[in-house]
Parts: structure tokens; C-alpha cells; sequence
């Protein structure tokens, strides 16, 4: 085998998604794999071709959505990558998020999934669309060489729904090699603290959970709110929202990620309990900062808060998230035993170290 292992990331140079969380980790995350795995090289596509065609679907695909109409199979395409882009990469393998129609004998890895049906249903969506997503995801499942998903959970309910493409399923979590766990003595923040800081990190903030979270906070016991401060971080401009003034809530805009880092290390609970939520990069942020998570109970995120052992998972009402913020503002060995094990957690499951390993593992396995 040659070396490196080349890997083509089909994805656009830029396009009207690049604020998409998608896109962006296909064209700025993935290939700092390189920085954990020297051996691996990932190499972007690189055609203004392509991205003309990518526009056009995606405002098809947005249209479509909004009129009503049916899904596809070509709604998971994502029509045609550079075959030219291809050749002069010399990959051996295909990393994309969308599965391309036009891969030839190159071997696929398509990072996709159905997500959690639970949670879809609870959202509102359709159950037609569901089973319409699922009819046509089925046969590119089986013309992947793997799928990534992103929790073992995912994986063993993918096995069971697609029996014919059980042996594709690669459990391997998002890649986030801006973050490093804090050190150990950060973790005493939980015990020095005369305020509690609880953190909200979201621009889509409805979705997100924040008019919950709003409800909650203002609706603890004296006891409670008094000892806590609520910092807002969001720019609103996915879901504009009024938040209350209120001398224990303060709002942050335009952070951009190292500041908001800064603000996860002085924060002791953040609190996410999303309608909807595919992963919640967030909850790492905050485990890798010793901050002790509040998510919701759906399937990828109780894998991530390790069933509880981690964090708490509430169901996404104002009563619930109440509750578990009142046990965690008052109860400080509770809550610095749920950080401590959040921080070990960040570290043995998705530090970017062990997740460039998983990456390699996977990646080696769909080539052979």
C-alpha cells in the first residue's frame, strides 16, 4: 500500500451551506486528521464545477422541502463529484457526507444516518417522511464501503433496521481536535463557587432548548436562583427570540470559538436540552472543561452523558430542566462528581487522539 493513505473529501470549495455544520467539518475539520495520523492524507475537492451544481441542489432541495415534495434517492446525492479532482488526488477512498453518483470502483464512506425516529416523531415530522428517508437511504447503505455514525447506539439500531448492510455500520464520534481537557485543578472550580454559572450555547435557540431553559432558571426556589447566573451564548439569528432582562441573566453575541471556550471554563452547568439535536459537539466542549452537563434523553445524547453516569438527561420541558438545574445549583458533590466524570468521559471517548485512532481504524477497513 502506498503511503500516505489518501483520502477525497467530497465537498465544495465554498457554497450557500458553509455556514452548514456539515460542510464546514468536511472542509475544515477532517483533513487536521492528518496532524493525529501523519500516514493519512485528505485532500478536498476542489472544483468550481462542482460547487455551481452543489448550489443548485441544495436551493432544489430547500424548495422541494418547503412545497412538500417526496423525498429521493437523489435527495442524499449529491449529483457528481470531479472525477478530474479525483484522479489528480490519487485517493484510494471517498469520505462524504452526501454519496456522490459518479465514484466509480473508488470505495465509499459515507457519514450519514437516520436520526433518532423517536426524536423525529416527537419533533413533528411526518412518519411518511420518515419511512420515505428510510427507503431511500436503504440501497446507498449498501453500496457504501462503510457509514459512519456517530455512537454505538446509532450503530446497533442501524444493524437492526438495514440487516443487509449490518457489516457497513462504523461507530465513530465527531472529530474535534480544537479541544483538549482542562486541567484537573479546574475541576475545583465547582467547589470554590459563590455563584454558579450556568451556560447556554446555541444560535438556534429555539430548537435548542433555551425557551425552556428561560422558564426553568426563573422559575427555581429562592434558594436556588440566588446562587446562580445564566449566560446566554447565541447570536439569534437562526431563531430570533426575546430573552427577559433579569439581573441573574446576562446575553452574549458574536463570540466567536476561543471565547467561547473561555466562557465554558468558568462555567459550571451547561444546560441543552434540544427538540432536535444529530449529535452536540457542545456537550464535549463542556465535559472537556469540567462543566457538568444537563442534555436531553435521546438516543445520541445519552450515549454521550454515558446514560446518566456523565451528566443528566431530562426530557425537553421546562418542569424537568428545573428540577435537575435545582439538584445541580445546590447539591456541589453532585455536581462535581458529574463534571469529573464527564472530563474522564471527553477524555477516554473523544479526545481528538483516541477519535483520529477510530478514524484510521475505520478509514483502513473500508479499503481492504
Amino acid at each position: 500500500m502506498a503511503s500516505p493513505f489518501t483520502v477525497f473529501l467530497n465537498c465544495s470549495p465554498r457554497d450557500i451551506r458553509s455556514r452548514n455544520t456539515d460542510w464546514r467539518y468536511l472542509r475544515y475539520v477532517m483533513p487536521r486528521l492528518s496532524e493525529f495520523v501523519p500516514e493519512l492524507r485528505l485532500i478536498p475537492q476542489a472544483s468550481p464545477w462542482i460547487t455551481l451544481l452543489d448550489n443548485a441542489k441544495a436551493i432544489r432541495k430547500a424548495v422541494g422541502w418547503r412545497v412538500g415534495l417526496p423525498m429521493s434517492q437523489h435527495a442524499y446525492t449529491s449529483g457528481r463529484l470531479s472525477r478530474a479532482d479525483l484522479r489528480r488526488s490519487g485517493a484510494q477512498l471517498i469520505f462524504t457526507h452526501e454519496f456522490p453518483t459518479n465514484a466509480g470502483g473508488v470505495p465509499v464512506v459515507w457519514q450519514n444516518a437516520i436520526i433518532d425516529p423517536e426524536m423525529q416523531r416527537n419533533y413533528g415530522v411526518p412518519e411518511a417522511t420518515l419511512q420515505e428517508e428510510i427507503s431511500a437511504k436503504r440501497p446507498l447503505f449498501q453500496r457504501a464501503a462503510r457509514v459512519q455514525v456517530q455512537t454505538e447506539a446509532e450503530a446497533e439500531r442501524h444493524r437492526a433496521m438495514f440487516p443487509e448492510s449490518a457489516d457497513r455500520f462504523s461507530a465513530v464520534p465527531y472529530f474535534v481536535p480544537h479541544l483538549q481537557a482542562c486541567m484537573p485543578e479546574l475541576l475545583k472550580k465547582h467547589r470554590d463557587a459563590e455563584t454558579v454559572r450556568v451556560l447556554f450555547v446555541g444560535n438556534n435557540a429555539k430548537r435548542k432548548g433555551l425557551p425552556e431553559l428561560l422558564e426553568a432558571f426563573l422559575g427555581l426556589p429562592n434558594a436556588a436562583l440566588q446562587r446562580a447566573l445564566l449566560t446566554v451564548i447565541s447570536n439569534f439569528d437562526r431563531s430570533p427570540m426575546q430573552v427577559p432582562e433579569h439581573p441573574k441573566i446576562q446575553v452574549l453575541r458574536g463570540l466567536d470559538r476561543a471565547h467561547v471556550m473561555q466562557q465554558m471554563q468558568g462555567a459550571h452547568i451547561l444546560v441543552n436540552v434540544a427538540h432536535l439535536e444529530s449529535y452536540g459537539i457542545v456537550f464535549l466542549e463542556a465535559m472537556s472543561q469540567g462543566v457538568a452537563c444537563i442534555g436531553p434523553a435521546w438516543e445520541v445524547q445519552r450515549e454521550l452523558l454515558a446514560y446518566g453516569g456523565a451528566g443528566m438527561n431530562v426530557a425537553t420541558d421546562a418542569p424537568s430542566v428545573r428540577e435537575a438545574l435545582e439538584r445541580l445549583i445546590l447539591h456541589v458533590d453532585h455536581r462535581h462528581e458529574l463534571a469529573k466524570a464527564g472530563w474522564l468521559r471527553f477524555q477516554s471517548h473523544y479526545a481528538p487522539q483516541v477519535v483520529a485512532k477510530a478514524y484510521r481504524e475505520m478509514l483502513f477497513s473500508a479499503w481492504k
